[in-house]
């Protein structure tokens, strides 16, 4: 009947039991998703009015690529401004079609809006605690992202780098699930090639599946890339992916790998005999690093290492492919054991990149002249000395016990005649 109440079934709760009130979670989920709508809002007005008044060079030859790949065009004969060349793997152009298509302004505005949306979930991955804590801390850090110069270019050239690092940071925090776990790495990968080296990461965690995922992703696309008619991919993979002069000048300041500083010292390209074995043996320290860092479950700490490192050791390295220091900050809050040293690098890092600090050399070198010697090897090598500086602090954070406890040989079961497990 109508307004009569059902019989309860079961034992009634006792006077003493506590009561739950289920309608109490319905505030939290309305705040919740008005927060995410804000922050939704807040994203497309900012991409509006930056869209309007950055330049984005580097969309423009996003752009030429995609419509290479829409009208069937040799792809590596296309231009951006000022004769900028498309130098990404052949489906990343297929990827990049509907920049082709869109407005300038419209693909200005979608891929500024992309990118900041790729920052904030960044920044909330990168932090921990409690939901309303866990979202202050997030909003002080994507506030402290958007005052680094590495951010900045990110956006003023029109950069996706990212969206590359979001990809491979929602990857490793399983926010995918363990059954996808390494596709959003060969993703990345397949836009820029430098993710690839998340292979080491998985394989060192023993993530082997993932390494699997990540690899067959990476081949999966560069295959797609093969059959396409405009890519030219034999031409890519056989000779254009190994001339780093075509991405630009390897002595550019801006480049800030070990190669760009080991050719800065050198006035021209160093000598591989130096410069192979020192990129090799940091990335073989990192993934030891990280390894056991993911054993203590810091998994974030341990991409950035390994970011890093990668970084360090790819020939060409620009400020703004740097976006990594956003991230690290984030696990920098976080460390415990080295608490005092990684204070003063997330200060360092803070500062150095928001004063542009990696652009100091050239008007101090016009002021001071041949007395700039002495911090030259500094100043020229900024943000390469900072991320060797984030891999050394991370290196005393995993706990030796936790990782003792977690090497540790638990006995196997042994299965009885009734079924039973039993341990010895």
């Amino acid at each position: 009947m109508l307004g009569q109440a059902r019989p309860v079934s079961g034992p009634l709760p006792g006077p003493g039991a506590p009561v739950i009130d289920l309608t109490s979670r319905r505030p939290a989920v309305g705040g919740r998703r008005l927060a995410i709508a804000a922050v939704a809002v807040g994203i497309v007005a900012v991409s509006v009015v930056l869209s309007a008044r950055l330049e984005m060079i580097d969309l423009f030859v996003y752009r030429a690529g995609g419509d290479a790949a829409v009208h069937a065009t040799a792809l590596y004969e296309v231009t951006g401004p000022d004769g900028l060349p498309f130098t990404y793997p052949p489906i990343a152009a297929l990827l990049f079609a509907p920049l082709a298509v869109l407005p300038l302004l419209t693909a200005k505005i979608v891929l500024t809006c992309a990118s900041l949306a790729a920052l904030v979930r960044v920044c909330w991955l990168s932090v921990a605690g409690p939901s309303r804590r866990r979202g202050r801390r997030a909003a002080v850090l994507v506030l402290l992202a958007l005052c680094m110069e590495p951010v900045h270019a990110t956006l003023g050239f029109g950069q996706v780098n990212l969206l590359v690092m979001w990809l491979v940071v929602e990857d490793v925090s399983s926010a995918v699930g363990r059954r996808f776990g390494g596709v959003l790495t060969g993703i990345a990968g397949a836009i820029k090639l430098v993710p690839t080296g998340f292979v080491l990461l998985y394989l060192a965690a023993g993530r082997r599946r993932d390494a699997v995922r990540t690899a067959a992703t990476f081949v999966g696309a560069a295959a797609i890339g093969v059959l396409l008619p405009y890519a030219a991919a034999w031409q890519y993979w056989t000779d254009l992916a190994y001339q780093p002069d075509r991405v630009g000048g390897v002595t550019y300041l801006g480049n800030q790998s070990l190669y760009g500083v080991l050719a800065r010292a050198a006035d021209g390209q160093p000598p591989g005999w130096l410069w192979l074995p020192i990129a090799v043996a940091l990335v073989g320290a990192a993934c030891h690093i990280a390894t056991q860092l993911w054993q203590c479950d810091l998994r974030l700490a341990a991409t950035c290492v390994v970011g890093f490192a990668m970084l360090a050791a790819s020939p060409i390295s620009w400020t703004h492919h740097w976006v990594w220091f956003v991230p690290a900050v984030g696990t920098l809050w976080q460390v415990r054991r080295a608490r005092r040293a990684a204070i003063i690098l997330l200060a360092t890092i803070i500062a150095a990149t928001a004063t542009y600090a990696v652009w100091w050399l050239g008007p101090l070198s016009d002021v001071f002249g041949s007395h700039t010697t002495l911090v030259e090897p500094v100043l020229g090598a900024v943000y390469l000395l900072l991320g060797l500086a984030y891999i050394v602090v991370m290196m005393f954070e995993p706990d030796p016990q936790q990782i003792w406890h977690r090497a540790a040989v638990v006995p196997r079961p042994e299965r009885t005649r009734h079924g039973a497990d039993v341990v010895p």
